[in-house]
């Protein structure tokens, strides 16, 4: 089976009635493709020479061998939402991995007490919140600034600079942050949270600074942008374990 893809937008039916040997000057041939246009299939039998049937199909359907296993890919979905919604995703996974990061250090600070471990809901509630609505968009806007403010390919110093202005710059508003809102978000009082904020902050800065130079070295220097976020938050979700022991040792009994 060939088709028939239009140059021109739109045509009328009464265009798609042409002889075989007008579509030939005004048509080309080519493999079939997922674009949108009007596409016009044909069977002729061998040494024919009557028209070809035809049919009018706006949205032609997928080559199974092309496009089934892509379509159903996480990478290719994910590809296409980041590209319309770049924010969105970004903030959804954020939220997920960082929740899936807390539930794995609320059954770690139960094994280490030895009993039984019961998933404490609104503290899941607090980082799934900090995850999707502060830190994925945050980072978002932060990477679009490190880009801006060194642009071209990862060479040595670009990369240099922004791992230098991720450390000494975001690290310690999204780790002051994290302590923050999620103790507010907990039902803590404002007194409690800037005592814990007090007594561990440096503690999670030096946590930090032993996983995220080297993660961020390979963020700017291998990973496309558009993963970037998947990339920090699949290091972030080991990170996270970690700073959520540290932030809930002693506060929660």
């Amino acid at each position: 089976m060939w088709q028939l893809a239009f140059s021109l937008p739109g045509p009328s039916p009464a265009a798609l009635r042409r002889s075989s040997s007008s579509l030939s000057r005004e048509c080309h041939l080519r493999p079939r493709r997922r674009a949108h246009r009007t596409v016009v299939h044909f069977d002729v039998p061998p040494g024919s020479n009557d028209p070809p049937p035809y049919w009018w199909d706006a949205d032609p359907p997928e080559d199974p061998d092309d496009g089934m296993n892509q379509s159903l890919s996480i990478i290719h979905i994910f590809r296409k939402f980041q590209r319309s919604h770049p924010r969105a995703t970004k903030a959804v996974v954020s939220g997920l991995l960082m929740s899936a990061s807390d539930v794995t250090s609320q059954f770690i600070a139960a094994r280490r007490a030895d009993r039984q471990c019961e998933i404490n809901f609104r503290r899941l509630f607090a980082v799934a919140v900090f995850g999707t609505v502060f830190l994925g968009p945050i980072l978002h806007t932060w990477y679009g600034i490190l880009d801006r403010m060194y642009p071209g390919s990862p060479s040595v110093r670009n990369v240099t600079a922004k791992v230098l202005s991720d450390q000494l710059g975001i690290a310690f508003l999204v780790n002051a942050g994290f302590m923050m809102v999620t103790g507010l978000l907990e039902g803590y009082e404002w007194q409690a949270v800037r005592s814990n904020l007090q007594q561990k902050y440096w503690g999670s800065m030096r946590l930090n600074w032993k996983v995220w130079p080297i993660g961020q070295l390979i963020n700017f220097a291998v990973i496309p942008q558009e993963f970037q976020i998947v990339w920090v938050n699949t290091v972030g979700f080991a990170f996270t374990v970690a700073l959520s022991l540290l932030v809930h040792e002693g506060v929660e009994n």
